[in-house]
């Protein structure tokens, strides 16, 4: 792992720590880790180096619902169309790939809800969640 790859997932997984996180550790075990059941050190250490590794959701699995509590809590995220906030004024396209526009409240959304955002899965430095662990 080159040391912009260790970077990205500090980064990454420091932002998650007020949230569950699941792991993959290094004997294939799940589990779930946050602030109040883990040796903060400990988990950054083995992700970071690659013995552990973090559970994530692509984007492109979002549920309608999911996108639509998006939607809702005014967070900029939609998947297709054109729509409107009649508060802020602010019109958001998307088309076939996600639009995201970045702001403090998308990026903790996504990262309560366990999403990557930042590309970790196609670099091999997270793995996929499993389509039923969406919801535990």
């Amino acid at each position: 792992m080159t040391q912009e790859e260790k970077d990205l997932v500090l980064i990454d997984v420091c932002g998650r720590l007020p949230y569950d996180i699941k792991i993959k550790d290094e004997y294939g075990d799940y589990i779930n880790v946050n602030f109040h059941n883990a040796n903060i050190e400990h988990l950054i250490d083995r992700v970071v180096s690659g013995l552990d590794k973090m559970v994530l959701r692509p984007l492109s699995s979002m549920t309608k619902e999911e996108e639509k509590e998006c939607f809702l809590l005014d967070l900029g995220y939609w998947d297709s169309g054109k729509y409107e906030n009649e508060e802020t004024g602010t019109i958001i396209y998307s088309g076939e790939s996600f639009q995201l526009i970045p702001c403090t409240d998308t990026f903790d959304y996504f990262d309560r809800k366990g999403f990557d955002y930042r590309g970790l899965i196609p670099k091999g430095l997270a793995i996929e969640e499993k389509e039923e662990m969406y919801n535990n």
